[in-house]
């Protein structure tokens, strides 16, 4: 996350914002990806940066927010308020 900061910033330290800057790398070019992430990616300001260059890096064509949804999502096994991003990198 340091290492690429700049390019790819991170919010708080966030393993699902890093782990969404990797996931072109396995992708093909014309490749889709949906990624389930914590929701708070969306509104809290540390995750600002990360949201800036996210939107205007990649082609995220829907965002689902579940936030509603996190007493009854997974079975009951989180609680953290999540989202769904589908984006492509074309």
């Amino acid at each position: 996350m340091q290492a690429n900061k700049e390019k790819c910033p991170v919010g708080k330290y966030q393993a699902a914002q890093a782990f969404a800057w990797k996931c072109r790398e396995f992708l093909h070019d014309d490749g889709e990806c949906g990624l389930l992430m914590p929701a708070m990616s969306l509104f809290e300001d540390p995750s600002k940066g990360f949201r800036s260059a996210f939107f205007n890096g990649y082609k995220v064509h829907t965002v689902a927010n579940f936030s509603n949804l996190a007493e009854v999502l997974f079975a009951r096994r989180s609680r953290v308020p999540a989202a769904a991003f589908f984006l492509s990198f074309a």
